[in-house]
């Protein structure tokens, strides 16, 4: 009884302020303003079980961890700590009961929001068949992602789980990065100097690395990557052929994005004349910013393919 009432006389002398748990006097005595649910976790759940606590009420409650952070005042009585920190079992949800059944079985998760009120005689109980039925839910695949752009669903997405609901399915886990050109550019251009790649079936194509970037259709066939990454030569410009042409005079400079198509009855090559002449213009102001300083000399088609070899691992590396 004295302890209660130096306690009391304590809480007295300090100013109580609801938006703080400690209120401190100039003169360094601290004194607790507020309390919260938390703090009677324990013992109030262990009273629980011998029909104290929340227990000990007209309706079956239960003491909720959910409101653990939840204040009261500074020296609570019980039946605040009831009214504050219970609910009623008719109240619960799938959380509450996750920790005294048995986990959801494999391929399913908790549901732990949704509402599920006790049962049985009292209304305080829950069957292992109940919450399974009410609380475990199918978890979702990845098959029900949509990737991010620049990304695609694994082969095998629609096998594999995600860890609860569609919104936890993630690229990390259910996608891959799509292809690029670029992925298959040492392969194709080294094809390409034994009739393959985009020159197969004497097709007039050149691999473009322009199209570095391009993104590879599904399934990445040969079919797929001809079409993101291959160019007709009739659709060349200057830059595919600047790398093997004789340099441009002083005066002038390489205007990659002129059209050149080939000349020669090959359909695949490009004379050095015919070079000069679409490819090579008269500076004029300082703003044009493509001039070349290439000095190579024309070359035969196969060491363009060679070329475009060792820039496409230049790019890679």
């Amino acid at each position: 009884m004295i302890a209660n009432i130096i306690v009391i006389a304590i809480f007295a002398a300090c100013a109580v302020h609801t938006t703080a748990e400690v209120q401190c006097q100039e003169d360094g005595t601290c004194c607790k303003t507020a309390a919260k649910c938390g703090e009677y976790e324990l013992s109030w759940i262990l009273a629980g079980a011998v029909g104290e606590g929340c227990a000990d009420s007209s309706t079956a409650q239960f003491f909720d961890t959910k409101k653990a952070e939840t204040e009261l005042s500074a020296l609570p009585n019980e039946e605040e700590i009831k009214a504050t920190c219970c609910t009623a079992y008719s109240d619960a949800a799938c959380s509450d009961w996750a920790t005294v059944l048995a986990s959801c079985g494999s391929g399913t998760y908790l549901t732990g929001s949704v509402s599920a009120p006790g049962q049985g005689d009292n209304g305080n109980t829950m069957s292992q068949d109940s919450f399974n039925e009410l609380c475990c839910a199918e978890t979702a695949k990845c098959s029900s992602l949509t990737c991010s752009s620049g990304y695609q669903l694994k082969s095998d997405a629609a096998s594999i789980s995600c860890s609860s609901d569609a919104a936890s399915c993630t690229d990390d886990q259910c996608c891959t990065a799509i292809p690029t050109c670029l992925d298959y550019s040492v392969s194709w251009i080294a094809a390409s100097l034994v009739g393959g790649g985009c020159a197969a079936d004497n097709s007039n194509k050149f691999f473009d690395l322009k199209k570095s970037g391009g993104q590879v259709a599904s399934p990445q066939g040969e079919d797929e990557v001809t079409a993101a990454c291959c160019t007709a030569y009739s659709d060349a410009v200057c830059s595919d052929w600047a790398p093997l042409m004789p340099a441009c005079s002083p005066s002038k400079y390489v205007k990659t994005s002129s059209a050149a198509p080939p000349d020669a009855d090959d359909g695949k090559t490009l004379s050095d004349d015919a070079f000069s002449e679409l490819c090579c213009v008269t500076y004029g102001t300082c703003s044009d910013d493509e001039a070349s300083s290439s000095s190579r000399s024309g070359a035969p088609l196969a060491f363009l393919i060679v070329i475009s070899l060792l820039r496409a691992l230049s790019m890679m590396w």
